[in-house]
């Protein structure tokens, strides 16, 4: 009887450790690829966390003196966009209009008197519900454009006005009696960032 022969076994025994040599190499690449991406992961994250935490740092300190600060009072010049304006007077009213064409306030009238002055180089428009006021509970309010057509001349429903020239106009605003109102914010447009007139009681 011949004994089998396992010669054929004999050159696969190399080819075998070939390939777990080769499945080694790429766990041992696998592994340090892995180990780079959280690296990277970790860095970056404090990273992101260092300027996350450098950007609100600023940002208290700038907010305090914004809150603190003292707006310019009646008579001061002040500018948004296009416009100077100049805040003359405020003045209260239960009704405005006359004898005939009259309005009554739901509170009180508060009649804000002021110049706009044109200071760019193109005409522009001055509309008074552009502008709010706020009390000094930083309640807002809105302009009251239809209460101030029955001024007559308020000016200030619409007003185009060129380069170079200024209107003396008023914003009427429909408070409650006997509000404490803080300051008026005026518009170059319903756009712009605006700009604070103080007013006092």
């Amino acid at each position: 009887m011949t004994t089998p022969r396992y010669e054929p076994r004999d050159p696969t025994a190399p080819a075998v450790r070939k390939k777990k040599g080769k499945f080694k190499v790429f766990l041992v690449f696998l592994a340090a690829v892995i180990g780079v991406v959280i690296v990277v992961n970790v860095a970056s994250g404090g990273g992101t966390q260092t300027s996350t935490g450098g950007a609100e740092s600023p940002e208290e300190p700038a907010v305090a003196p914004v809150e603190g600060a003292v707006a310019p009072g009646i008579g001061t010049p002040v500018r948004d966009g296009a416009f100077e304006f100049t805040v003359l007077g405020a003045e209260r009213k239960p009704r405005i209009g006359d004898e005939i064409l009259a309005k009554d306030a739901q509170g009180e009238f508060l009649l804000i008197t002021a110049t706009m002055k044109n200071i760019g180089d193109r005409p522009r428009s001055f509309a008074g519900e552009n502008q709010n006021l706020f009390d000094v509970s930083g309640r807002e309010y809105s302009a009251d454009s239809t209460a101030a057509l029955y001024l007559g001349d308020a000016k200030s429903l619409y007003e185009e006005i060129n380069p170079g020239n200024q209107v003396t106009g008023v914003v009427v605003f429909d408070v409650p009696i006997g509000s404490e109102v803080a300051r008026v914010e005026l518009h170059d447009s319903a756009f712009s960032d605006g700009v604070s007139v103080a007013l006092g009681r």
